[in-house]
């Protein structure tokens, strides 16, 4: 082994010891993911695998269920199922089309005690069809009223 080896081997295992991500260390020494493994490998260090990285509790953007997500690469979504429907239209029970953000605004209110008349509209003050805290939810009592709550704004 080249000297030039040896001591880039040497640095990366203070680092991997350091706790520095791999994909950090792929990054700095311009290695991949598998060169990094096979230097760790060959000095006697048995990487981590996917499921013993640091995990956090997260909530589905889609289907609200709680759910662990990697830390280092957090995900949205609690499976590849609720990533594609909240990607799609949802036809609801009274045959309207919403997206995903709409039911999530609705759930937000409904836990808060309010539950919504047939007709009604939720409104994101801020904008965000994301931000589905209570504080940014307004409800309008038709359609046509909402309509004219944003023609107003243009408008002055």
């Amino acid at each position: 082994m080249s000297n030039h080896n040896h001591t880039r081997d040497k640095q990366i295992l203070e680092q991997y010891a350091a706790n520095v991500d791999i994909s950090i260390l792929c990054t700095t020494f311009n290695l991949s993911r598998v060169s990094i493994y096979n230097v760790l490998k060959k000095h006697g260090i048995k990487p981590a695998r996917k499921s013993e990285f640091p995990v956090t509790p997260a909530v589905c953007a889609y289907c609200t269920i709680d759910f662990m997500t990697p830390t280092t690469q957090p995900r949205r979504y609690c499976s590849c199922r609720c990533f594609a429907k909240a990607r799609s239209f949802n036809k609801e029970k009274d045959g309207s089309m919403s997206r995903h953000y709409g039911r999530l605004a609705k759930k937000e209110l409904e836990r808060r005690g309010v539950s919504l008349l047939e007709g009604q509209v939720i409104h994101h003050k801020d904008g965000d069809k994301s931000n589905n805290f209570f504080d940014n939810l307004q409800v309008f009592d038709s359609h046509n009223d909402h309509m004219k709550y944003h023609h107003s704004l243009i408008s002055h």
